[in-house]
């Protein structure tokens, strides 16, 4: 895919958000996905850094083929600072939610500081803003996708956090669609930035490659061999 690739930075604290491009150090080491989260996470925290602290990052990516028409690769990650172990953290979850990254051209959602009382993180076709959430702390995963659901409709994507998040437990998850990245507590450093949601807003609209007729011959052949995998004739046949 040549395009350029970009960051969407989230600051909870001044209610900043910018989006960057990724620099070529970077795009030329890390094309996409938890690579490329790991090295900004190395480069942005300080040592000491408290994983629960508004200095802390919360990252959310996908890889460089989710969105493509790949098979096999819709899947998302969450990177952070564990709460729960102090090192590092990648959890990973499945649903179309990397998907919808990649169509508001996100290649990384990076979101640092703290608000002051709780929101969501709204992307839709004309930006990104931040919304007031009270109405929606206390609530559980589903019923904050529900709500959130009806007020923007049922293509909007939604990840978002339940009362474990809010309250700090160290093991809490990130849920969407059903979907968990529940390893070492991502769900505690999203709830401790006071963060209840974060909400995409798309049209579902795909990611062009750059060579489409390559692209195509390689999707095709993909699609023949799973068919032809004897694992893929076996669920098929059996479940």
């Amino acid at each position: 895919m040549e395009r350029d690739l970009y960051l969407l930075r989230a600051n909870l604290s001044t209610g900043n958000i910018t989006r960057e491009p990724i620099n070529g150090a970077y795009r030329r080491l890390l094309f996409a996905g938890r690579g490329l989260a790991m090295a900004y996470l190395y480069n942005e925290l300080t040592q000491g850094t408290d994983p629960l602290g508004p200095e802390n990052k919360l990252i959310m990516c996908a890889g460089p083929l989710a969105a493509t028409g790949i098979q096999g690769v819709p899947r998302w990650v969450v990177m952070t600072k564990s709460p729960l172990t102090g090192l590092v953290a990648r959890s990973v979850a499945g649903g179309k939610f990397g998907a919808w990254l990649r169509f508001a051209g996100i290649d990384l959602l990076l979101i640092e500081g703290r608000a002051e009382e709780p929101c969501y993180l709204y992307v839709g076709s004309q930006g990104a803003e931040i919304r007031p959430g009270k109405d929606l702390w206390g609530l559980s995963t589903g019923e904050t996708e529900t709500r959130l659901k009806k007020l923007y409709g049922k293509r909007a994507q939604v990840a978002s956090i339940g009362p474990a998040g809010e309250n700090l437990v160290r093991y809490a998850a990130i849920l969407h669609d059903g979907r968990a990245a529940a390893r070492c507590g991502v769900g505690t450093v999203m709830g401790s930035k006071n963060l209840k949601a974060v909400v995409l807003d798309l049209p579902s609209q795909g990611v062009p490659p750059a060579k489409p007729e390559l692209f195509r011959q390689a999707l095709d052949e993909q699609v023949v061999r799973l068919k032809e995998h004897p694992r893929q004739k076996n669920l098929n046949k059996e479940g």
